[in-house]
């Protein structure tokens, strides 16, 4: 159990570090299933299944709605993706 504790606190600094290299609709999704992972969630379609949705709102509130900048990613294959996420996020697909 110390090394699920240790994984409950460490994972979110991942996900910090993560995101400003590969972006943010590549990193939440890794984070968010493997969160719920560590959270002793052990069904695949539910783990799926919270992602998709949470990713969903989050997509839609801060792309669409609000049109924030998320970070896209440093390295260029991370930035071509989370910029491609972004463009069909904005056209409703």
């Amino acid at each position: 159990k110390l090394g699920q504790k240790l994984a409950i606190f460490g994972l979110p600094l991942v996900y910090l570090w993560a995101m400003h290299r590969i972006g943010f609709f590549v990193a939440s999704p890794l984070f968010i299933a493997l969160y719920l992972y560590v959270l002793e969630v052990r069904n695949w379609r539910h783990i799926a299944g919270v992602t998709a949705i949470i990713l969903a709102l989050v997509f839609y509130v801060f792309v669409r709605l609000f049109y924030v900048a998320v970070p896209v990613g440093a390295w260029e294959i991370f930035y071509s993706v989370n910029n491609e996420i972004i463009t069909y996020i904005r056209l409703g697909l």
